[in-house]
């Protein structure tokens, strides 16, 4: 995998970038992940809202998702969780609720990945 999804974006998995980027992390339990992105207002430069974006299998996803609530709470938030189909139950499990979509369908984004050229 040459990038991860940010949500509707996409950022190349280079150190240098993440370096750069403050504002996103990679927490990572044996073969699960948490993407965490601090995304700032453009007008006042402080959080806005806090995403978190999981891979992996869903073994180690509870102790990253209460870790990931701990570490934000401090920023008193909404935090977002994005995850492919197969993970939501430990989502909900942790009291995230589906966002409401202009379809009105559940707000579940799979995260795909493509090679740049």
């Amino acid at each position: 995998m040459e990038e991860i999804c940010i949500g509707w974006n996409y950022a190349p998995l280079e150190k240098e970038y993440f370096e750069s980027n403050p504002d996103m992390n990679f927490y990572i339990v044996s073969d699960s992940l948490l993407f965490e992105y601090l995304e700032k207002d453009s007008y006042t430069n402080k959080v806005a809202f806090i995403k978190g974006i999981l891979y992996g299998s869903s073994k180690n996803i509870r102790d990253l998702l209460l870790d990931f609530i701990k570490r934000n709470a401090k920023w008193n938030k909404t935090l977002f969780c994005l995850c492919p189909e197969e993970l939501s139950p430990n989502v909900l499990e942790l009291n995230f609720k589906y966002g409401k979509v202009w379809n009105g369908g559940k707000n579940i984004v799979v995260a795909f990945t493509k090679k740049l050229h």
